[in-house]
C-alpha cells in the first residue's frame, strides 16, 4: 500500500485543454469541453516505489529511464541538463554523468528472451485510473467519460456538465474544480486551463 501511495504522490498530472468556446454554445457548435491529463514522470514514479531516491524533490540527482535504445522518461533535473525523451541512452549519459546523475533501465525479464516487463507499470496505471475515476465522480462531472489515451494519459469529456454550467467562466471553473479534486485522490499536482 505504501508503495502504491508513492507512485501517486510522485507522479505529477498536468492538465490543459478546455474548449475555447463557451460551454453553453458547445453543444450548439457540436464542440465539447475536455480536460487533458498526463502524468509526468510516471515510469520513474513506478520505480520510486522500490527506490525512494528516485522521488522528485529539491536537490535530487537527475535520472533518466530507458528501454532498448530509447530514453522514455526523465526527471526535471535531467530535463534541465538537456536530456529528452527518445534520446539514446549514450547521449543521455553524457549529459547526466558530469552532474552526478544516473541512467536507469526499465523493468525487464529474461524469459522468453530479454525484454521490457510492463507488469509494474500496468498495475500502477490501473491504480491511477481507478483514483482518477473516483476523483471525477466526486465532482459535478460525475459519470463523465474518461478516455484512456495511454498508460498515463487521459481525456475527461465534461461537455454535459459544462453545458449545465452555462458559460465559459463556469465551464473553466468546473474544469479547475475537477483538476483541484485530483491531488487529494491521486496525491499529484494538478492544474486546470483551457486551450
Amino acid at each position: 500500500r505504501e508503495q502504491r501511495e508513492a507512485v501517486r504522490r510522485d507522479a505529477t498530472i498536468s492538465t490543459g485543454g478546455l474548449a475555447r468556446h463557451p460551454a453553453s454554445r458547445a453543444a450548439e457548435a457540436g464542440g465539447s469541453a475536455v480536460i487533458h491529463l498526463d502524468a509526468d514522470r510516471f515510469f520513474l514514479s513506478v520505480h520510486a516505489r522500490e527506490d525512494p531516491s528516485l522521488r522528485e524533490s529539491p536537490g535530487c540527482a537527475p535520472v533518466a529511464l530507458y528501454q532498448y535504445n530509447d530514453v522514455v522518461c526523465c526527471s526535471s533535473g535531467a530535463r534541465a541538463l538537456g536530456v529528452r525523451k527518445h534520446m539514446t541512452p549514450q547521449q543521455a549519459l553524457l549529459l547526466l554523468t558530469p552532474a552526478g546523475g544516473r541512467l536507469l533501465h526499465a523493468y525487464w525479464r529474461d524469459w522468453p528472451g530479454p525484454r521490457t516487463w510492463y507488469g509494474p507499470y500496468q498495475a500502477a496505471s490501473r491504480e491511477l485510473f481507478g483514483a482518477l475515476r473516483a476523483a471525477v465522480d466526486a465532482t459535478p462531472a460525475a459519470g463523465a467519460l474518461i478516455e484512456r489515451a495511454s498508460i498515463d494519459e487521459a481525456y475527461i469529456e465534461i461537455t454535459e456538465a459544462a453545458a449545465a454550467a452555462a458559460g465559459e467562466q463556469d465551464a473553466l471553473a468546473l474544469a479547475e474544480r475537477v483538476a483541484r479534486t485530483l491531488p487529494r485522490a491521486v496525491a499529484a499536482a494538478v492544474t486546470g486551463g483551457k486551450d
